[in-house]
């Protein structure tokens, strides 16, 4: 998150981790500029900045380029072999909190399909979304959806409620057979939460 557009918080955020981006655009030949020192509306640069003493937040958060929350992704690449006579399951499986878009990508770029209620898609979400969404779980299509359950207890509108954030990816690997395919991993949206993951075999 850029600190110059954190309207609370920004003494936390660190500056220097926000890339710039520099577009050339070939519609109209514009040169597009988003960094931490400009105002979103005209590109100018920013004045300069102090923390607002109520909220910690940047005096320039109405103006400044947010820069932040969405977008970050992260690619697995997995080489499995199936040494048995019997088919076996990957599983990839995602701790979070944090709202995750999850693509599998076969060797050729060719997306894995889910099946959601009758609809072939390329892509599901984990997190805070998961369980209000149609999607979860699945147990059909080329990648199966599982939710574990896990003992943890969060205070939820006032009273004790089960906390359920991880997802399993399954993909079914035939015997004898060596698959390699690509684990994409967006996160959709900036709600706290780390993101652990963890890779195991059943």
């Amino acid at each position: 998150m850029n600190p110059q557009s954190e309207k609370w918080n920004a003494h936390i955020n660190t500056e220097s981790d926000i890339l710039p981006l520099y577009y050339s655009d070939p519609a109209n030949g514009m040169n597009w500029v988003f960094d931490t020192d400009r105002d979103y509306r005209d590109s100018s640069y920013l004045p300069p900045g102090y923390l607002e003493a109520s909220t910690n937040g940047s005096s320039n958060n109405s103006i400044a380029c947010n820069m932040g929350d969405y977008g970050v992704k992260t690619t697995y690449q997995m080489n499995v072999y199936n040494a048995t006579d019997e088919p076996r399951t990957f599983v990839y499986r995602v701790d979070t909190v944090s709202n995750l878009f999850l693509v599998i990508r076969n060797a050729n770029g060719s997306y894995k399909r889910f099946e959601v209620n009758g609809q072939s898609m390329n892509a599901i979400c984990t997190g805070t979304v998961r369980g209000t969404s149609q999607l979860y779980p699945t147990d059909t299509g080329d990648v199966t959806v599982k939710l574990p359950i896990v003992n943890e207890w969060g205070d939820i509108g006032g009273k004790q409620t089960q906390v359920n954030h991880v997802t399993e990816l399954e993909v079914r690997i035939p015997p004898k057979s060596f698959q390699t395919f690509y684990i994409d991993q967006v996160l959709a949206t900036g709600d706290p939460g780390s993101i652990p993951t963890r890779v195991f075999y059943r």
